[in-house]
């Protein structure tokens, strides 16, 4: 995926380089070579897992970790960061999707932190399911990257994960992921970076009012599910997204 990111990135590409134009990207390289040497594809070569301890303060333990984190504390000061992303492999879920935070405490931005992976997944319909994304912020997760980061500031802080296996989706479904697919998602990435920045805001409006649906539903089916009686005077803007994420 970051491959098939950087190959467009630095293409000629009319869309390349409207990118190149708008945005300053901070391409972070893999953080554990000294682990991935022996075999590892988790942790470092001390056995450590790197995505647990973004909030760890020795610098010595974990210098790739500080220094990234240090990096992205430097900009968010400088200036606006639209997005953080890492780029993850997952062992036991099929496609890709994102983890990503629920923005609820800030009624503002309601949905907000899904259009992105939710405009992915239409770019990308055989290979990205939105429907196993997740924005809880659980307590085990805290050291990740995307909790914080988003911590930090960055309302749209991803994991995006994608499967050893392959896809469950459309006329890909039942085949294994290539090369070239995980290719493409960082070629897809790229795109809807344009689709989410676009100053004609219509797909995102578009978006937020899909989400909004969706999110309604799933409220209602979880209530069904704990046997309580969804009627009129339950506001579902009331209930926490987060809540009916397991």
């Amino acid at each position: 995926m970051m491959k098939g990111f950087l190959d467009f990135i630095l293409s000629d590409s009319p869309d390349a380089q409207l990118l190149r134009d708008m945005f300053i990207f901070k391409v972070v390289p893999m953080l554990n070579p000294d682990g991935v040497i022996v075999g590892n594809y988790r942790c470092s070569l001390s056995g450590r897992d790197l995505n647990r301890n973004y909030r760890s303060m020795l610098k010595d333990s974990y210098p790739c970790i500080w220094h990234t984190r240090a990096m992205i504390k430097r900009l968010v000061i400088e200036r606006e960061v639209l997005l953080y992303c890492d780029f993850h492999g997952h062992s036991r879920k099929n496609n890709v999707f994102m983890y990503g935070c629920n923005n609820k405490g800030h009624p503002e931005s309601r949905l907000q932190e899904r259009v992105f992976p939710l405009m992915l997944s239409k770019n990308a319909p055989d290979k990205f399911f939105f429907k196993g994304c997740k924005f809880k912020v659980q307590k085990s997760k805290e050291g990740t990257g995307r909790i914080v980061m988003w911590r930090h500031g960055i309302s749209n802080s991803y994991t995006m994960e994608s499967t050893f296996g392959g896809s469950t989706l459309g006329d890909r479904k039942g085949t294994h992921f290539t090369t070239n697919d995980l290719k493409s998602m960082g070629h897809h990435f790229c795109d809807t970076l344009l689709d989410y920045c676009d100053p004609d805001s219509t797909k995102v409006k578009v978006c937020l009012s899909e989400l909004q649906t969706i999110v309604q539903e799933e409220i209602k089916e979880k209530l069904k599910q704990l046997g309580r009686d969804v009627d009129s005077d339950v506001n579902l803007s009331d209930i926490s997204l987060s809540d009916i994420e397991s």
